[in-house]
């Protein structure tokens, strides 16, 4: 689910404004509502029909829900659904014999069955109901206009379909299957899950059913009701075709016919990147509703409008959040990050490359702008819906680590996992968690991610990194140290890009895999460097990184250089030329030797690099002397 705050191209750039808040797991707090809760996992849904009356004009919804569930008990006697107390329950049937039931609690209808039902055995039963669905600020039902025309939408994500059906909600029983039928007031048109079968009219009313044959979590079930204008356009791959059906408002066809239309390049990418379309034996559509943003209902994304970005999240999510839903709401990143990593695969193939560079440089921003904070949703934290739909840590910071994980797998083998865990027969139609693509990024790669997943998913925070080069001819020494802005993570191990230029226009960016503090890096190039860039594709979270150049002093003969000046803890001293080596000495203000080493005539070979340990020394001014067999070379050590 994706909210944008305006049209225009800077702030879609700078992406999204969340509004909506999704509920928790740990919702339900007394002890008789958590028991009713946990007695849902005592049957397994298989289907739903759904048989609805909605008029547009009027905030109402009348209808009966038929379930098939099989029975995990040895003896199921009671069967729980999840409904408001705004809605009144008129019969429950079951096998013909109305049943007893509670509706007592908030939002949960409790009902007694007959006899018991053995573990493995399928039975039904259906709900008939009817009322003014909830309305709580969360949107799940709601009655709205458009140019002077009345709509109908829902958005259930992810407990809002108790607002308006009698269903299960918690994340770990898809629906196998459900029929959707509704009548509604001639002149209108329902748009929902899966495909049409059919379409008739009485002369008063108009009937719609809809099918879907896939497995389905409650929160994905949706239906819009208005007077929609219908276009489709079709992705064509070999002899097989895909529907982009496309249910819209008369007055804005014209509007976002083209940004429409790029759904089938975009649907062609991603098939490409993850796989084949994960619903491709229905369709996929959009239907236009009223906020400002888009929720990716199962095979239909609703949506308040059409940029590029928007239909690239929205369909991604068809992946991630529908075929493999989050298992727990602490781990909607699975969801979230993917679709937000995936409409900047859109900026980078759709878009030009300044476009793509200045939407990660604005996340990077987002995200730095507070110290603290993790991509995974901790525990009670999932009762903020603020915190759960954080779009600076759930949605940019996510997917700006998927982004780095992409830097450090390379391409092929990064979409290579995402392929594997998409096709994982455990996970395909079902759930995940967090660990399940860690595992499958681990077996593709043969990297043992757990200290990234522990620093980047569970941990807080971001690094700063301070880099001193030591440019000599075309070999460049370079010394990283970093800071992390948050107590969580103590160092974060990253690949670094640092892009070297040349005076007659060469250039060339390398990774460095950064461990640990003070690192040092050699590299020899093919040109002369004279300028440098770090991270200049915005690939790394991080900020107020420090990049320092020393253009090294080399004595008369150019026999060696030492760096860093200033120095921390270790001296390193590099020799350009062949000779023996005396003896280094360092000497105080005073002249005295506070440290020096002898060196027996050592026999040194041009590059050839000796450390020197000075954590022990003073902070103060010092002299380096480096003797020679041919001269002495010395230098001016600054320990601050």
């Amino acid at each position: 689910m994706c909210f944008i705050s305006t049209m225009s191209y800077g702030q879609q750039l700078n992406e999204y404004n969340i509004q909506e808040g999704k509920a928790s797991d740990f919702y339900y707090q007394t002890p008789h509502e958590r028991s009713l809760q946990a007695s849902m996992a005592e049957y397994d849904l298989k289907y739903h029909r759904f048989n609805w009356f909605v008029d547009p004009d009027t905030l109402y919804i009348e209808g009966e829900v038929t379930s098939y569930f099989v029975s995990k008990s040895d003896a199921l006697d009671e069967f729980t659904l999840e409904l408001t107390r705004y809605l009144i329950v008129d019969s429950i049937l079951y096998h013909g014999n109305k049943l007893n039931y509670t509706h007592e609690t908030a939002y949960f209808l409790e009902i007694e069955l007959p006899g018991v039902i053995l573990k493995n055995e399928l039975d039904s039963l259906t709900v008939y109901y009817h009322g003014v669905p909830e309305q709580n600020g969360s949107g799940s039902f709601v009655r709205d206009m458009h140019d002077s025309n009345s709509v109908i939408w829902t958005l259930s994500e992810p407990y809002g379909s108790r607002d308006w059906w009698p269903c299960k909600q918690t994340l770990n029983d898809k629906i196998d299957s459900i029929d959707i039928l509704v009548k509604t007031t001639i002149g209108n048109r329902v748009a929902s899950n899966g495909i049409l079968v059919s379409e008739s009219s009485d002369g008063f009313y108009s009937y719609f059913h809809w099918k879907h044959r896939y497995p389905v979590p409650a929160y994905l079930i949706a239906i819009a009701v208005t007077n929609y204008d219908v276009v489709s356009f079709w992705v064509t791959e070999g002899t097989d075709s895909l529907e982009i059906l496309n249910y819209i408002y008369p007055e804005d066809l014209s509007l976002f016919w083209y940004n429409i239309s790029m759904t089938v390049p975009i649907m062609e990418l991603f098939i490409d990147k993850f796989g084949p379309y994960p619903f491709e034996k229905e369709k996929y559509g959009h239907a236009q509703f009223g906020r400002n943003g888009g929720m990716e209902h199962q095979t239909m994304s609703f949506m308040g409008h059409f940029s590029g970005g928007l239909v690239a999240h929205e369909l991604a999510h068809q992946w991630f959040g529908d075929k493999i839903t989050c298992q727990s709401w602490e781990d909607l990143w699975l969801n979230e990050s993917f679709a937000t990593f995936s409409d900047a695969l859109y900026y980078e193939h759709f878009r030009n490359h300044e476009d793509f560079l200045v939407l990660k440089k604005s996340r990077i921003q987002s995200i730095t702008n507070f110290d603290g904070g993790s991509v995974f949703v901790n525990g009670s934290d999932t009762l903020s819906f603020s915190r759960l739909f954080s779009y600076r840590l759930t949605y940019q910071k996510g997917a700006m680590v998927l982004n780095m994980i992409r830097l450090k797998l390379g391409d092929s083998l990064f979409f290579k996992a995402v392929k594997n865990y998409l096709d994982d027969p455990a996970l395909a139609y079902n759930y995940a968690l967090t660990e399940d693509i860690r595992w499958h990024f681990e077996q593709v790669s043969q990297l043992d991610l757990t200290g990234f997943f522990s620093d980047w998913i569970y941990g807080q925070g971001f690094p700063s990194y301070s880099i001193d080069l030591y440019p000599v001819k075309n070999h460049v020494s370079i010394q990283v140290n970093q800071k992390q802005s948050h107590a969580s993570v103590d160092f974060f191990e990253l690949p670094l890009p640092i892009r070297f230029y040349g005076k007659y226009g060469e250039q060339k960016t390398i990774l460095f895999q950064n461990d640990f503090e003070g690192q040092l890096f050699e590299v020899d190039l093919d040109f002369e460097p004279d300028s440098f860039a770090f991270d200049p594709e915005y690939h790394l979270i991080s900020k107020d990184n420090v990049l320092r150049i020393h253009h090294l002093n080399i004595d008369r003969n150019q026999f060696a250089v030492m760096y860093p000046n200033p120095v921390m803890d270790m001296l390193y001293i590099q020799f350009m030329e062949a000779d023996v080596l005396k003896s280094i000495s360092i000497t105080d203000n005073l002249g005295r030797i506070v440290k020096g080493e002898e060196y027996n005539d050592l026999q040194i070979s041009p590059g050839m690099k000796i450390s020197i340990p000075v954590q022990d020394l003073f902070d103060g001014t010092y002299v380096v002397i480096i003797q020679l067999e041919t001269t002495r070379v010395t230098h001016k050590l600054v320990k601050p």
